[in-house]
């Protein structure tokens, strides 16, 4: 795709739109590979705003012709007979944060709710409760470690598909609030050179009342990702 015809896609894909106004919409000369990954999926995975957004965005970009899927936590609470044409499309040794050591296995599920296209990040529930409990939000497991873990398994997931051939590589991976944010700063170091190298990320921050706060211990080598920045910053003053 030539750069020019890829920002004038993404400009368009950036301007306000409304799923009503969509349908009438000229396919576009550029259609984009639109990933969302957020924490929130209206109505099934809903708790604010955040999940309306998604959902609407995801349907009017697709009815746009832009081909469009939501990445976002298999939540215990969302029951499976609601998701349509469920398959399990991967299964991993995830790591934690952006450092090696520990592992914690994966499984990706391939499926619709409620004619969204999704991808469903499920931990091993017999080694972990990241996920797990009746409710979306408030759960007995630590937050931060499970969006950074959720994070961390999307982009494994998309790399490794990309590279099997089993999906077309991203064109724009869009990031929603505090829970998915750490996936744009886990892409630089770890993913912006290998099959994703392609990939525009945007960031929507719905909330600035709700946040979420880690250690950068908890995100993985300090020492590289500040090394990393600062050869960014001197590239920038270049």
């Amino acid at each position: 795709m030539e750069d020019n015809a890829l920002i004038n896609a993404l400009t368009l894909y950036l301007l306000p739109s409304s799923a009503s106004s969509c349908t009438t919409h000229p396919p576009p000369t550029t259609p984009l590979n639109i990933v969302h990954i957020a924490a929130e999926l209206a109505p099934r995975a809903k708790v604010g705003g955040l999940g309306d957004v998604v959902a609407g965005l995801s349907l009017a970009c697709a009815a746009r012709g832009h081909a469009v899927s939501v990445m976002l936590p298999w939540y215990e609470c969302v029951p499976e007979e609601s998701v349509v044409g469920l398959t399990l499309a991967d299964e991993f040794e995830c790591p934690k944060g952006t450092r090696g050591g520990s592992t914690l296995r994966v499984r990706v599920y391939a499926g619709e709710l409620d004619g969204v296209p999704v991808l469903l990040i499920r931990p091993d529930w017999t080694s972990s409760n990241l996920f797990r409990g009746d409710r979306i939000y408030g759960g007995a497991y630590n937050e931060a470690e499970a969006y950074l873990f959720f994070c961390r398994a999307c982009l494994e997931h998309l790399q490794r598909a990309v590279v099997a051939g089993a999906r077309d590589a991203p064109t724009a991976i869009h990031v929603h609030d505090w829970q998915a944010c750490p996936a744009a700063m886990i892409y630089w170091p770890l993913f912006s050179k290998g099959a994703l190298a392609g990939a525009r990320l945007v960031l929507t921050v719905h909330n600035f009342d709700s946040m979420g706060e880690v250690k950068m211990d908890e995100v993985g080598d300090r020492e590289r990702w500040w090394r990393w920045r600062g050869r960014r910053r001197g590239a920038a003053g270049a």
